[in-house]
């Protein structure tokens, strides 16, 4: 069927926030395209080299039009925060940027569902979405992501010295309270592992500790065994991905996921080394 009125009108919108992005991301390198030409000498080649591959998959992807509508979005994306960067730099400076960016939209979406709640929160009736809060974002999982990233935010600010303690208790508060009403059960095991790691990091005041190495090779080592697990790649792993899913709160599917990734395994299997096209 056709497109209603409302969808129309929200994707004009959506398009026209992009567009307005990407012109002011390239207003502000106009500005100092020096700058950022010497910026990109400093880039890590690898993100180049996938950039380009993302483009050069125009030529074979399953749906070429999504392919370029996603590296629309990547280009305006890098644009910006190149913009970001060349306007004015200094450490700390990123952290203090997003903080109230990200504590507004929080407040914004706790605000939302105590006025309007029939909006705010979900009413479908799949389990996993029975009560989860949205607020102003389109999904429980948005919503999830984005208290998880101000929970990291406040939490460095603390350890870091950035902020009073009674600001940054504020904030992760507030924070905090989002991500549980969003239930989104991976978002808040993503805070526990990523804050407990950065605590560790802050408290021991060495960077190359090997005791962090391995922590941070232990916790690669379960999410690939939960995420290789759940596709069932194989006999016996999804048994053994089991406790994992368990602890995270979701199922061995990982929530149905599984049977996606399963499609995502034929096209591998059709085209190993170039893939489907970029985000096709």
């Amino acid at each position: 069927g056709s497109a209603s009125p409302s969808t129309n009108n929200a994707s004009a919108i959506t398009r026209g926030l992009w567009l307005l992005l990407l012109a002011g991301g390239m207003a502000l390198l106009a500005r100092r395209l020096r700058l950022a030409v010497a910026i990109l000498r400093f880039a890590n080649p690898w993100f180049g080299i996938a950039t380009l591959l993302a483009i050069l998959s125009l030529g074979w992807s399953i749906d070429p039009s999504l392919s370029g509508r996603r590296l629309f979005r990547l280009f305006t994306a890098v644009t910006c925060l190149l913009g970001f960067m060349v306007v004015d730099w200094r450490a700390g400076r990123l952290e203090a940027v997003l903080r109230p960016l990200v504590s507004g939209l929080l407040a914004a979406s706790l605000a939302f569902g105590i006025a309007c709640p029939e909006y705010a929160i979900h009413r479908e009736l799949a389990p996993e979405l029975v009560g989860a809060w949205r607020g102003i974002a389109s999904h429980k999982n948005a919503l999830g992501g984005l208290a998880s990233l101000g929970c990291l935010l406040w939490i460095h600010a603390a350890v870091a010295g950035q902020c009073s303690r009674l600001r940054a208790m504020a904030g992760l508060s507030l924070s905090l309270t989002c991500l549980w009403l969003s239930r989104s059960s991976t978002a808040m095991l993503a805070a526990i592992l990523v804050s407990g790691y950065l605590l560790a990091f802050s408290l021991t005041k060495a960077r190359r500790n090997s005791a962090l190495r391995t922590v941070s090779a232990g916790l690669v080592t379960l999410g690939m065994v939960a995420g290789l697990g759940s596709v069932n790649l194989l006999p016996g792993w999804h048994t053994l991905s089991s406790p994992f899913a368990m602890l995270a709160g979701k199922d061995p599917s990982i929530t149905g996921r599984a049977a996606i990734w399963m499609v995502v395994r034929e096209h591998v299997a059709r085209r190993p080394w170039l893939g489907s096209g970029y985000g096709a």
